[in-house]
């Protein structure tokens, strides 16, 4: 189990460039699909696949990877938001 745990852990995430992140945000934003859920496209699993896609081609990295970051930048953001609502 312990051998486990220590692979996920060396799978880090290669978009850690500031440049990149920045580039992957502004990249998402042109795509409402992927984070306005009020867009028609939002729930077509097959349109948000094909702008992971699209966006990781431009990135020039894995789509996995990209909307993994994704994630992560969304979670941390989220985590932010409420310690600052909270204090």
């Amino acid at each position: 189990m312990e051998g486990a745990k220590t692979a996920q852990k060396s799978n880090k995430n290669p978009i850690q460039d500031e440049e990149k992140v920045i580039e992957l945000i502004n990249l998402v934003k042109t795509y409402p699909c992927i984070w306005l859920d009020t867009d028609r496209q939002y729930k077509n699993n097959e349109i948000r696949h094909q702008a992971w896609q699209q966006i990781a081609s431009v990135l020039e990295e894995d789509p996995q990877c990209v909307h993994a970051k994704w994630r992560n930048l969304m979670n941390s953001y989220r985590r932010t938001k409420k310690e600052f609502v909270v204090s």
